[in-house]
């Protein structure tokens, strides 16, 4: 997982294509099958949804992470998953290529640190 965090933030840096930043087509994420979809997307269209979390930002760490959420998931979505997944019914969300992005997004923001 480190090695892709790492692979995250080098393509962030070497991004040549700044200000050409569009919401991806696969988000927002409505439905189980959308969200098996980007666990199994290209790695372009993980970037660039890493790139598009970037750009909307946030002022703080808290800010950035809830408009991820916002952009990229819908509300009727939200009740399929927790973050373990220990509840019947459920999905882990802890584990999800999504959350490796948010994750990967906030690394490459050094105003947040690490």
């Amino acid at each position: 997982m480190n090695t892709l965090l790492e692979e995250i933030v080098r393509h962030q840096r070497n991004r040549d294509r700044p200000n050409q930043v569009r919401k991806p087509r696969i988000l927002p994420i409505s439905s189980i099958r959308e969200m098996d979809a980007f666990e199994g997307a290209t790695d372009d269209i993980f970037f660039d949804t890493v790139n598009y979390f970037r750009y909307i930002g946030g002022f703080n760490l808290k800010e950035a992470v809830n408009l991820c959420f916002k952009e990229a998931l819908s509300d009727s979505l939200t009740p399929s998953y927790t973050w373990w997944g220990r509840e019947e019914g459920q999905r882990p969300l802890y584990n999800a290529r999504f959350i490796v992005a948010i994750y990967g997004t906030v690394l490459s923001i050094s105003l947040y640190g690490r």
